[in-house]
């Protein structure tokens, strides 16, 4: 199995061999390519748009928290929100 990633710095190295450790091959989008990346990059965006405005600028310390709003905004993304493929 290939893990393919961005050139952040977050999955430089440290990841990189880690991954090759797990027996993962890891490959890399070329640089300033991010459209090579998109269906994360959309999610990225849909997150930001969606999710953290869901929130309501509130600051949430709390991790169980979090992961359960976290949780309740992907049960309504993958099975209540509309989407624009299959005719929504």
């Amino acid at each position: 199995m290939t893990i393919q990633t961005d050139n952040g710095a977050e999955f430089q190295s440290g990841f990189h061999w880690h991954a090759l450790y797990k027996r993962f091959t890891h490959s890399y989008i070329k640089p300033a390519s991010p459209h090579l990346n998109g269906k994360v990059e959309r999610s990225q965006r849909i997150d930001a748009e969606e999710f953290y405005r869901m929130l309501d600028g509130a600051v949430i310390d709390d991790t169980g928290v979090f992961n359960d709003k976290l949780r309740e905004w992907e049960d309504y993304y993958n099975y209540h929100r509309p989407h624009g493929a299959l005719s929504g």
